[in-house]
C-alpha cells in the first residue's frame, strides 16, 4: 500500500542570513593558525583563549550563593534594585530626573531583546514614525526595527575621507527628518567608528532635535569604555534629561557590568513627564 506524503506547511520557511559577527567566531575556530586572534566578540580570554571570569564576578556569584536567593519570578518590570541601580548609573545617584519620578524602567534580555521591546512600543503608540540610525550602526538595528516593522533611514555620520564624524551632514539629515522621528544616537564608543560627538557638537545636536521636535533614543553599550569614567560617558544623555527633554534609551549593562556574558541583563529606560506611580 503506497503513503502519501504531504507537503509540510514549514517548507516555505527560509533560513535567516548567517550573523556576521558570530560567523566570525566560528571562522576562528575552523583556522588551524597557532597565531590566530579573534578580534570579532568583545569578551575576555586567557591565554589560552579560553573565556575568563573576572574575580569581581566570582566572589559576587559567591556572595549570592551564601545568601541563598530563590529562583522566584521577578515582576514584569525586573528587579527592581537593578532597575534603580541602572539609572543611577546613567543619571547620576539624586538626579532630579530620579528623584521626581521621571525614570520607567524595564529589565529586558541583553541589547537585542531589549531593543526589541523599543520598537514594538515604537510601532504600536508611534505608528508611521520613522527612527533614523547613524551610518553605519550596529548591524541589529535594521534588523530589529525590519521585524518591528518600524520604518527607519540612515543619517550621516562616518566620513571615510577624513577618518571622523560627518557632523555637518549629519546636523542636515536630521533636520530633513520628518518631524517627531526617533533619532537613535549612540551615547559614546560609537559602534562600530569609536567616533563620538565632542561635547560642543553634543550641544547643537540636542539643539536641533528640540527644533524638530524629535525624539532622542539612546543606545548606551559601552558607558565606561570610551574615556574610562562612567560620569563622562553618561555625559551626553545628562544633557538631554537637563533640558528636560523626553528619550527612549538601552543601557548594555553586559558590557558595563564585568562582562557576565551568560547572565546577559540590559534595560530599557525612558526619561518622562512626572507621572504617578501604579499600585
Amino acid at each position: 500500500m503506497s503513503v502519501s506524503v504531504k507537503p509540510s506547511r514549514f517548507e516555505g520557511i527560509t533560513m535567516a542570513p548567517p550573523d556576521p559577527i558570530l560567523g566570525v567566531s566560528e571562522a576562528f575556530k575552523a583556522d588551524t593558525n597557532e597565531l590566530k586572534l579573534n578580534l570579532g566578540v568583545g569578551a575576555y580570554r586567557t591565554e589560552e583563549l579560553q573565556p575568563y571570569v573576572l574575580n569581581v564576578v566570582k566572589k559576587a556569584e559567591n556572595l549570592m550563593l551564601e545568601r541563598g536567593d530563590n529562583k522566584e519570578y521577578l515582576p514584569i518590570e525586573g528587579l527592581a534594585a537593578f532597575n534603580k541601580a541602572t539609572a543611577e548609573l546613567l543619571f547620576g545617584a539624586g538626579h532630579p530626573v530620579i528623584k521626581e519620578q521621571k525614570v520607567a524602567t524595564i529589565q529586558g534580555l541583553s541589547g537585542t531583546g531589549s531593543l526589541r521591546l523599543a520598537a514594538a512600543l515604537i510601532e504600536r503608540y508611534f505608528p508611521g514614525a520613522k527612527v533614523l540610525i547613524s551610518a553605519p550602526t550596529w548591524g541589529n538595528h535594521k534588523n530589529i526595527f525590519n521585524d518591528a516593522k518600524v520604518p527607519w533611514s540612515e543619517y550621516r555620520y562616518y566620513d571615510p575621507k577624513t577618518i571622523g564624524l560627518d557632523f555637518e551632514g549629519m546636523i542636515q539629515d536630521i533636520k530633513e527628518a520628518p518631524e517627531g522621528s526617533f533619532i537613535l544616537l549612540h551615547g559614546c564608543a560609537h559602534n562600530p567608528t569609536g567616533i563620538d560627538p565632542t561635547p560642543e557638537q553634543w550641544v547643537k545636536i540636542a539643539d536641533v532635535i528640540q527644533e524638530k521636535n524629535h525624539i532622542p533614543f539612546f543606545d548606551v553599550a559601552y558607558q565606561g569604555f570610551a574615556s574610562g569614567s562612567l560620569d563622562e560617558d553618561a555625559a551626553s544623555v545628562r544633557l538631554f534629561a537637563e533640558r528636560g527633554m523626553e528619550f527612549l534609551l538601552l543601557s548594555h549593562i553586559v558590557k558595563t557590568w564585568v562582562f557576565m556574558l551568560k547572565e546577559l541583563v540590559q534595560s530599557m529606560l525612558s526619561a518622562l513627564q512626572p507621572m504617578p506611580l501604579q499600585g
